[in-house]
């Protein structure tokens, strides 16, 4: 994990003083509006990394990528992505994944305010 430099750290602080993350965000990219109402939309994307054949059953090593738009977290001072270290978390949609993934990373896309979050 690399570490924040001091002008990413310092944007981080101040957009985390007044965020809250048990607040999902509103970003209009974020909804799916039909017939039958308006849903919250999180793109995942799969990415097989290798498969392993035991007796009766199939291990997948996968990585599960989820992405959404946390307009409160747009920061225009700053253009390269990088990852969130825990102090800062922002809010995420409860993931369940059996068995629990090895590791979490939130990555987050500050021009755009685009959060990833890896499942490993």
């Amino acid at each position: 994990m690399e570490r924040l430099s001091l002008t990413e750290r310092n944007e981080m602080s101040r957009k985390f003083k007044y965020y809250f993350n048990s607040v999902r965000p509103t970003a209009p990219e974020n909804f799916i509006s039909g017939v039958n109402g308006s849903f919250f939309k999180v793109a995942v994307e799969f990415h097989l990394v290798g498969t392993q054949v035991k007796t009766r059953s199939l291990l997948v090593d996968a990585v599960v990528v989820f992405h959404w738009i946390d307009d409160r977290l747009v920061l225009r001072e700053l253009f390269d992505d990088f990852e969130l270290p825990k102090e800062f978390e922002p809010w995420l949609p409860r993931v369940r994944t059996i068995p629990a993934p090895h590791t979490v990373t939130v990555v987050l896309s500050p021009a755009t305010g685009v959060v990833s979050l890896y499942h490993r």
